[in-house]
C-alpha cells in the first residue's frame, strides 16, 4: 500500500469554513495521526480500494474510530 492514499488524506481544519465550529479539532488530529501510522504499517493492505487492517479484517477508518491497534502502535 502506498504511504498516501487519496481517500485517506488528513482532514484539513486549517482553513476556516462556515461549519468549522462543528469540528472537534483534537479528535481530528488523533484520527489523522492514527491513519498516518496505519497507512505505513506492514499489516495494512487494500480490499476493493479501501485500506484494511489484515489483523482485524476491517477498514482502517472503522478501527481508528472504534477500536485499538492490534499490535499497539497507537
Amino acid at each position: 500500500m502506498s504511504n498516501t492514499a487519496p481517500f485517506l488524506l488528513p482532514i484539513d481544519t486549517s482553513t476556516p469554513t462556515e461549519n468549522s465550529f462543528e469540528f472537534d479539532h483534537e479528535k481530528i488530529m488523533v484520527f489523522n495521526n492514527k491513519i498516518s501510522i496505519c497507512s505505513t504499517c506492514e499489516n495494512c493492505n487494500e480490499k476493493n480500494n479501501i485500506p484494511h487492517c489484515n489483523l482485524k479484517d476491517l477498514p482502517l477508518t472503522v478501527i481508528v474510530e472504534t477500536q485499538s491497534c492490534p499490535i499497539g502502535k497507537w
